[in-house]
């Protein structure tokens, strides 16, 4: 293989280490997703990625992007360790969604394969599953993943949840849900045993246990302990990230609520009368299916009333009873006000049971003709009962997409849903409009519904940053005026339901509320009922009571726009050359320079790049490419300095390949990422190609970074200064200033003391065989946490200098980095920068020689400023306590082990050899906690430096 120039090898290795320090500057490469991460999910990312043991919950409100986070922990763990491995349990009808997330925005490899022994082989990052496969993970999951991902736990079966708790723990767990019901006793005992395993009391009683420990630090903080330091290590909320809507008004859309209460035909009249004496003589969930498929016209309502005891029913006394839907007359009503404003509109309707959905289905194309642009006929979608539930997954997702896609896609115009709730759909892509032809009876199926909608949309940072606010979505409610189902919407208008997001509530309040409600559909206490759901609907009632330690945590609002504010409008690193337009964020102007650096790698024909390319099947999209420059000739003749991977693998695996067959598609800004993003790009001869995402995480990024860094380091060899003459065309920036120039670029980075593998292994060769490789990974886990700390606290220094012998004074001068950066930019707008060996040093150059050598040991010498002994501290008061925590812990277990022995000999020999086990366990934990103790403890290692000089001899082409 062939080496670059030094002048290209500097250009490019300068920028490919410039992204490498940006990579950790941007929490470990974590926001290098395709998404803008927001103030509250930035702040979450990096508590998971700095805290000691990686167990917690992810409970943000419905909408506010618990995906994306999840996205983002995923790129930064398998960028710190590219042996990462994660198990994703996802429900069933969201595993397509997941997989297009995964690979669209997350830059991740991920399989999603059922439990047959045949599929297991496969080794990609991430692995999903359905809940019902998790049996066959149990066993020996903890050894071959590092971490387990539960999306939507609280749907899962008693039994999957059961079999979760009574398996080895994982060693790092994210549970993803807005409703984690931690009111129910048997929810909080679950959630207590999977995110605090080793905490003990948590198996049996947790929230004693916890409230015990709270008490304990109360006491301390009273004694002088720090309040913050306490929260960390004793708090019920210690692990669970939870941000609600009012934490962040200003990044949500508006609601509009709307009520049609609409005059019933006689027959209806009759069918709410028959509900609301059903409802006043029945009091069971029985009686109030039946009360709800009375309000329905079709199937339902005729099975409903087949059922009813005799006399209980009273038909209308006059009118045809079949004639008159006086609600579809009200949706059609609402569906033409609606799509005359915008002709365009999208709207999502819930009908109810599948037998109303299909009879909307059927009627709304031919009654809304009119309401159509031309003659193209309205597209309605659907999903039906039963269609997220399959035994055969494969058809479930097909179905799912097939439903959904269409609308998610643009495609449909209306998509008709039942109106039970589908956790995790994003249904809000170009929609803004949800009316409810049928309301369900309860707040929390109505909360998942509207949040199918009013969750966060693309540009909704730069929205809120600029006051432009999130736009609106219109909630519209149709009901019988009169009937049981009215005054049901009643009582939720008093509790807020269609104002904003349900509150965390305990099991016995949703009890409360859904016996008001009942007391209004039934028509008993209809007044007090409704003052009593007022009432509630100010209280500020949660789920569980406030910790005792709430006011000292940390992870407030306020910190969490703090921490937003460094990391996007942190300054651009040196090197980052500068827009051509004028930016504020940090972010932004980082896309820049990785766009300025994509066509300087073309001014010096390394890549093959070319932008703004117009997708011939998507209007208004357009995106990049590239693809080796002309040192590859098309019939592979020429050798290049450098192999990117993901250009050999495209053209590899293409038996008609060509000198384009491996071209990358890709973006570069966020804000052209579409919503939903696009999967493919299409050239003008309709030919798709992937659509990726270039940044932190994305293989061709990464590759691209590794070969330019490669390249520099071939070149610049210890004690090599290479001399070389540069020829600039006229007009270049560069040629502002012609003396000969050196130029140093550093970068070093401080790190805890290098994991000793060989102490690890004397650790665990006295534990039994089978319990080895899980405790190794577990340490594994534990070890990279403390680096990610360390890394955060302590990033790569980066340090780019010019310098130039001023003949006039006879000395050294330092050059701005503009100055720098112009030199070090190949692109011009006429001719070309042309650069080959000096042919003769000058005196400058014997002085720039001296002083590179100066620098060189300067550079070779900085410093990086470690954490403080205050975070060191804390940080292993953290560790000693969950140390403390896990022995106990463990030791418990064993001594239960030989509780359970009986008079029977060989039962009592097996519990005792499984107590021995346990104590093997317990004490490789100690030692491996001593082991992480010891290496916070001790002095920083500095890494090596790199340090790359060149001196450059300017000149104009002219």
């Amino acid at each position: 293989m062939s080496s670059l120039d030094p002048y290209a090898a500097m250009v490019h290795g300068l920028q490919g280490l410039r992204r490498r320090v940006e990579r950790e500057l941007a929490l470990l490469g974590a926001m290098g997703v395709a998404a803008d991460p927001l103030p509250h999910q930035i702040a979450n990312v990096c508590r998971l990625l700095d805290a000691p043991e990686l167990r917690h919950l992810l409970a943000d409100g419905v909408g506010l992007g618990k995906t994306i986070q999840t996205l983002m922990l995923l790129n930064a763990l398998r960028l710190q360790d590219s042996s990462h491995r994660t198990l994703l349990v996802v429900p069933d009808h969201l595993a397509n969604q997941w997989l297009q997330e995964l690979t669209t925005r997350g830059h991740s490899r991920a399989s999603f394969l059922d439990d047959e022994a045949g599929d297991r082989p496969v080794d990609d990052p991430v692995r999903l599953i359905k809940p019902s496969a998790l049996g066959a993970y149990l066993e020996d999951g903890p050894e071959r993943y590092d971490l387990l991902v539960l999306d939507e736990p609280q749907s899962f079966t008693v039994a999957q949840r059961d079999a979760l708790a009574r398996a080895r723990p994982f060693p790092q767990f994210l549970a993803l849900t807005a409703s984690p019901e931690l009111g129910r006793p048997d929810m909080l005992q679950w959630f207590m045993s999977m995110l605090e395993p080793l905490r003990p009391g948590t198996q049996i009683d947790p929230l004693r246990a916890i409230r015990d420990d709270e008490s304990r630090a109360v006491s301390d903080i009273a004694a002088g302990a720090d309040g913050t330091m306490a929260f960390e290590r004793d708090a019920f909320g210690r692990r669970i990230c939870r941000w609600s809507r009012t934490d962040w008004p200003d990044y949500m859309p508006r609601r509009d609520y709307v009520r049609a209460d609409v005059p019933p035909f006689a027959r209806e009249t009759a069918l709410a009368d028959t509900a609301r004496r059903l409802l006043s003589k029945v009091h069971d969930g029985d009686a109030t299916s039946r009360a709800r498929a009375l309000h329905r016209v079709g199937r339902a309502a005729r099975e409903a009333l087949a059922s009813l005891p005799a006399g209980l029913h009273a038909p209308a006394e006059n009118g045809d009873p079949e004639v008159g839907d006086s609600r579809l007359d009200a949706l059609l009503d609402r569906m033409a006000s609606l799509r005359g404003e915008a002709s365009d509109a999208r709207i999502l309707i819930v009908a109810g049971d599948n037998d109303t959905v299909a009879r909307l289905e059927r009627i709304l194309p031919s009654y809304l003709k009119e309401a159509t642009e031309g003659d193209r006929r309205l597209r309605v979608g659907r999903l039906s009962r039963g269609e997220q539930n399959a035994s055969d997954v494969e058809g479930a997702i097909r179905r799912n997409v097939d439903g959904v896609g269409g609308f998610v896609r643009g495609d449909d115009d209306i998509l008709l849903l039942g109106d039970w709730a589908e956790s995790g759909l994003n249904l809000h892509h170009g929609c803004e409009n949800l009316v409810f032809y049928s309301c369900p009876w309860n707040v929390r199926s109505i909360d998942q519904l509207v949040g199918r909608l009013d969750r966060l949309r693309s540009g909704s940072g730069r929205a809120a940053e600029t006051g432009r606010g999130q736009g609106r979505i219109g909630i519209h409610v149709i009901t019988w005026a009169g009937s049981p189902e009215a005054d049901i919407v009643d009582g939720l208008e008093q509790l807020g339901i269609f104002e904003r997001p349900l509150p965390p509530m305990s099991v016995e309040r949703a009890g409360t509320i859904d016996a008001l409600l009942a007391d209004l559909a039934s028509g008993r206490r209809k007044t007090e009922a409704l003052s009593e759901l007022a009432r509630m609907n100010h209280d500020g009632t949660g789920e569980l009571e406030r910790s005792l330690l709430a006011s000292f945590d940390p992870y407030t609002p306020e910190a969490a726009r703090e921490l937003y504010g460094r990391m996007v409008y942190r300054a651009p690193l040196s090197g980052t050359l500068a827009p051509a337009r004028e930016i504020s964020r940090g972010r932004e102007a980082e896309e820049a320079g990785l766009a300025a650096w994509l066509e300087m790698l073309g001014a010096s024909r390394l890549i093959d790049y070319r932008r703004g390319l117009r997708d011939s099947l998507v209007e208004n999209a357009r995106y990049s490419t590239a693809w080796y420059g002309d040192l590859a000739s098309a019939d592979g003749v020429g050798e290049r300095p450098f192999v990117l991977e993901r250009f050999e693998r495209r053209r590899e695996g293409d038996r008609r390949a060509t000198p384009y067959t491996g071209m990358e598609a890709f973006l570069i800004h966020r804000r052209h990422i579409a919503d939903p993003p696009l999967r493919t790009a299409a050239d003008r001869e309709g030919k798709s190609y992937p659509l990726c995402f270039l940044d932190h995480g994305d293989p061709l990024h990464e590759q691209l970074c590794e070969a330019m860094i490669g390249c520099a380091e071939r070149v610049f060899a210890r004690d090599h200064i290479p001399v070389v003459s540069v020829r600039y065309p006229p007009g270049h920036r560069a040629l502002e200033d012609r003396r000969e120039l050196l130029v140093t670029v550093a970068a070093r980075r401080s790190m805890l003391p290098y994991e000793n593998v060989g102490a690890l292994d004397a650790i665990l060769s006295g534990v039994d065989p089978r319990d080895a490789p899980y405790l190794r990974r577990r340490a594994r886990a534990s070890l990279r946490a403390d680096e990610r700390w360390f890394s955060r606290i302590a990033p790569l220094r980066f340090v780019v200098e010019g310098i130039v012998f001023d003949l006039a004074t006879d000395g050294l001068e330092r050059v701005t980095i503009r100055h720098v950066e112009a030199v070090l930019d190949p692109r011009a707008e006429n001719g070309r920068v042309r650069a080959r060996s000096a042919l003769k040093p000058s005196n400058s150059t014997k002085r720039l020689q001296e002083a590179a050598r100066r620098r060189r040991d300067r550079a070779a010498d900085m410093r990086v400023h470690p954490p403080s002994a205050a975070d060191t501290k804390q940080r292993t008061v953290l560790v000693e306590e969950e140390w403390r925590r896990a022995e106990a812990e463990t030791r418990s277990r064993a001594a239960r082990r030989r509780a359970e022995a009986s008079n029977d000999h060989r039962q009592a020999r097996i519990s005792e050899a499984r107590a021995l086990r346990i104590e093997k366990e317990a004490a490789a934990v100690a030692a491996i906690a001593a082991m992480r103790l010891d290496r916070l403890r001790s002095e920083p290692v500095e890494g090596t430096a790199t340090v790359w000089q060149l001196i450059l001899q300017i000149s104009s082409d002219d």
